[in-house]
């Protein structure tokens, strides 16, 4: 059943809870912190072959030829080669877990919020333990809706490469312009995925799904509105953000420095704002 939206209203809710419960801040904080430490520490223990690799001497040669050179010593080096496949595949199984875990944790606490109750971390924590399976299935199941009949479309245009630019080229852009609404529809259509999950279903992915898209079916109008308001808040919150790195006239020197590092704080933590505000307002809506 659909219902008439204070979309003004619900904006500015959401702006007062994210004001308000600024330990929403947390489990995202706590994925970038872990994500940034394991990949220097992944640099770290690969640090000895990868100077040996990255020689002096391939940085002032085209990056062409720099990649091309690196890639070849990378596979000639087959102890390094495994190795770095080894350390490289840890470290994305690592941050897989630690992200679905704080993903579950900031949805957990979102609800919580929504629902009016007082914010508490331990009890945020355990609440995500309940979500942990459904929103990884969640993910994968979406990764896959989005991801096959894109790669159809990817395949489909490779073999356009082989026609006429008069007739391959229209299709090519036909095609990218076909993917990229296929993406919009999937993004509208399970946009309330999580909101359901957690206020409605508590388990179960596939029938979280299922459950979301009935939902969109009866309110299409409606997950249209709250995507292009969250797209406009996001726009501006990334412009915003790449406006804090300062340009090229300042010198390279401390203070370039701190200010680039506050600049990048900054940015980082104004869009953790604009995501939380969205999934607020989604919530919300």
């Amino acid at each position: 059943m659909t219902k008439n939206i204070d979309y003004d209203k619900n904006i500015l809710k959401a702006t007062k809870l994210l004001f308000r419960n600024l330990k929403l801040f947390i489990p995202d904080i706590i994925f970038i912190v872990f994500s940034w430490t394991t990949a220097a520490l992944l640099v770290l223990f690969n640090f000895g072959e990868l100077v040996r690799i990255f020689p002096q001497a391939v940085i002032n040669e085209a990056w062409t030829r720099t990649a091309s050179k690196i890639l070849k010593d990378i596979i000639a080096s087959e102890n390094f080669l495994i190795k770095l496949i080894i350390t490289v595949l840890m470290w994305i199984l690592a941050n897989v877990i630690v992200g679905i875990s704080t993903k579950a944790m900031r949805y957990s606490m979102i609800g919580a919020v929504i629902k009016g109750e007082k914010l508490n971390l331990k009890k945020a924590y355990i609440e995500a333990r309940k979500y942990l399976v459904s929103i990884f299935f969640i993910v994968i199941l979406l990764s896959f809706i989005s991801l096959i009949p894109l790669a159809f479309i990817g395949a489909v245009i490779s073999g356009l490469r082989t026609l006429s630019p008069a007739v391959g080229i229209p299709l090519i852009i036909l095609l990218v312009i076909v993917g990229l609404l296929y993406l919009l529809f999937i993004k509208t259509a399970f946009l309330f995925t999580y909101p359901v999950l957690i206020l409605k279903t508590k388990k179960q992915a596939v029938k979280t799904l299922k459950n979301t898209y009935q939902y969109f079916k009866l309110n299409k109008k409606k997950s249209f509105i709250v995507l292009a308001i969250i797209i406009g808040i996001n726009l501006v919150a990334s412009t915003l953000s790449f406006g804090g790195i300062p340009g090229k006239e300042i010198n390279f020197n401390i203070l370039f420095l701190l200010i680039v590092f506050l600049g990048s704080i900054f940015g980082i933590l104004l869009n953790i704002a604009a995501k939380l505000w969205s999934e607020l307002f989604i919530f919300e809506s």
